[in-house]
């Protein structure tokens, strides 16, 4: 299933350090902790809290916002192979 879709970490702490801290633990790819991308992404897909996971499509539209939901209940697979 790895081959088929790859997280990208877009941080909402509070500062850097605390993104550092967190994501040095992690094995995915992040988006800088400064910078417009961050901000834009968080505006784009409406988040409002963390942790906040969101599932796109390889064609970067929206499949679900609520991802957190659809892993923890084991649909990922389900869900990608749609």
């Amino acid at each position: 299933m790895s081959s088929k879709f790859e997280v990208i970490f877009v941080s909402n702490d509070r500062d850097e350090s605390s993104f550092q801290q967190y994501f040095r633990q992690m094995p995915w790819h992040a988006i800088p902790y400064y910078g417009e991308t961050r901000d834009l992404l968080s505006e784009m897909y409406r988040v409002r809290g963390i942790p906040y996971l969101v599932i796109l499509g390889p064609d970067g539209r929206k499949i679900s916002d609520k991802g957190r939901e659809v892993i923890m209940e084991g649909k990922l697979e389900r869900l990608i192979a749609s």
